[in-house]
């Protein structure tokens, strides 16, 4: 898989930052202000100024990591949920504005994963339950490579 990633520029950003702290939208707080911040604005301005580099890529990629969309759109997500969405949204704009330069967009959704991140918001889970990072690596790496074509903007990890 290694040779058919040759030559690719490949940008991969989330931030997860503010997962599991300031969980309600009711108390404006500076902590919603800095998810807000880490989330969105972070992956905007890393995208922007990657945009030289993956338009004069042969094959560049512009990959989001998001979340299960529909769970975020629940009660107590706070910041952290409505960046995400905000991210859903980038993501939207960025595969539009980028669908004649070559440069693949994708919005993926990884699922659980066993990571200090989730530990952090999920305080009485079993970590065991969850899958190990590196099966959905595998999976992007798959889409990356072209071993597997997404099919659409948006990737369910969870589903495949």
């Amino acid at each position: 898989m290694n040779r058919k990633l040759k030559n690719k520029t490949i940008l991969i950003t989330g931030a997860a930052g503010g997962l599991g702290s300031a969980l309600s939208l009711l108390c404006a707080t500076v902590d919603c202000n800095t998810v807000m911040l880490d989330v969105i604005n972070a992956c905007w301005l890393l995208s922007v100024a990657c945009l030289p580099l993956l338009r004069m890529s042969p094959a560049g990629s512009l990959y989001f990591v998001l979340e299960d969309m529909d769970r975020m759109s629940g009660a107590f997500w706070g910041a952290y949920g409505v960046s995400k969405h905000a991210l859903k949204a980038l993501t939207s704009q960025f595969a539009a504005e980028c669908s004649s330069s070559g440069i693949q967009v994708l919005g993926i959704n990884p699922g659980p994963m066993r990571t200090p991140i989730r530990a952090s918001a999920y305080h009485g889970e079993d970590p065991g339950l969850q899958a190990e990072p590196a099966i959905a690596a595998t999976k992007i790496l798959e889409f990356l490579s072209g071993e597997r074509e997404p099919g659409s903007v948006f990737v369910d990890l969870q589903d495949s």
